[in-house]
């Protein structure tokens, strides 16, 4: 299981060019088409944005903004309309479970690791999933802090094994040899 809402598994998530995903309502309204990874090289991101689009016009809960904000971060794709659907989520219930794994996880697909740092603090604090110490623990490996790095990482991999496969598929890996992949070579 994964992400804030962590119900659907991430091959949900990853289809070939050409398709559009219809995701579960754990991730996003039913009907929410997300383009894949792949659809973005084709150009595609334009009908992932209408649809997000039509979604956020009909979004009426912080629930709905993180399901949106994190299908869009994990996806990479729309980066900074997930950051808009974070914050509107934050102001709707700054106390909405998940909302700030989601936001760290924007911040630091945007490269922004201070304020993803943040978010992921928050997160933590607040008592969240693998997903925000996994997160965490990126950031604190590219800001040089290992040792940080280190013990996030391995508190992630105790709550779920398999954490490192998980944040792969969303095209973050942890640096410096860390990962339990990278450690099986």
């Amino acid at each position: 299981m994964l992400g804030p809402d962590r119900l659907a598994p991430p091959a949900l998530l990853v289809l070939p060019p050409g398709k559009l995903l219809e995701l579960e309502p754990v991730f996003a309204p039913r009907g929410c088409p997300l383009a894949p990874l792949g659809d973005r090289a084709a150009g595609r991101t334009a009908e992932a944005k209408a649809a997000f689009d039509s979604m956020r016009a009909k979004a009426k809960s912080a629930g709905d903004f993180n399901r949106m904000c994190w299908a869009k971060a994990v996806n990479d794709v729309l980066l900074q309309s997930a950051l808009e659907d974070c914050r509107q989520g934050q102001r709707m219930n700054p106390d909405y479970p998940g909302l700030n794994t989601s936001l760290g996880m924007v911040l630091l697909k945007l490269g922004k690791l201070a304020e993803a740092r943040a978010a992921f603090d928050k997160a933590v604090a607040a008592k969240s999933d693998e997903d925000a110490y996994m997160g965490r623990a990126i950031v604190r490996s590219r800001m040089g802090n290992a040792a940080g790095a280190r013990a996030d990482a391995a508190e992630a991999r105790r709550r779920r094994a398999d954490v490192d496969d998980t944040f792969a598929g969303y095209g973050l890996r942890l640096e410096g040899g860390s990962t339990a992949s990278s450690a099986s070579h």
